[in-house]
């Protein structure tokens, strides 16, 4: 915790991350925890939950958007709290920028109430834009560093991750 991300970012422990969302009430929170395992996912949404709880925060959980990369995690976080949005992160699906699957996702994203989907930058087309955009989903790529490219994906109504935090 005393060491500084890229030098200068100060990290935050659950409990600190959840009283800055109490004192920001305009701030979101992304989770991108990479568990993909039933019980690591069991044990480390529910132990954010405690946290937040055992601080006085509950309510800040809903500004937490889950990650999930498979279909089955939904429901399984699902169990521990009922968080109102939700992101499905295609890759750990192997996804390749297949209509077929991506109608497939899509339609599983309108039954269980999940509104983004992303995928990488390599595997978007423009016909998969207009798949999200028939289910009313929100379409995100990663991870997009070229200001040009990102001006692009934009112009396309399209959301981008970066990991170039001084754009």
């Amino acid at each position: 915790m005393e060491h500084k991300f890229l030098g200068k970012y100060t990290p935050l422990s659950v409990a600190d991350l959840a009283l800055f969302l109490k004192e920001h009430p305009d701030a979101y929170v992304i989770t991108d925890t990479k568990y993909v395992e039933p019980e690591e996912i069991k044990v480390g949404f529910q132990e954010l939950v405690d946290v937040v709880r055992e601080n006085g925060c509950e309510e800040v959980l809903d500004r937490f958007i889950v990650q999930i990369y498979h279909g089955y995690m939904r429901g399984l976080i699902e169990q521990i709290y009922p968080f109102d949005n939700y992101i499905f992160t295609l890759y750990e699906e192997k996804y390749d920028g297949d209509e077929e699957r991506l109608e497939e996702f899509a339609e599983f994203c309108m039954l269980y109430g999940v509104d983004v989907i992303t995928m990488k930058a390599k595997c978007y087309h423009d016909a998969l834009l207009d798949i999200c955009n028939r289910y009313g989903l929100r379409l995100f790529v990663h991870t997009v560093n070229d200001p040009e490219e990102i001006a692009a994906f934009h112009a396309k109504g399209v959301g981008v991750y970066t990991d170039n935090v001084e754009r």
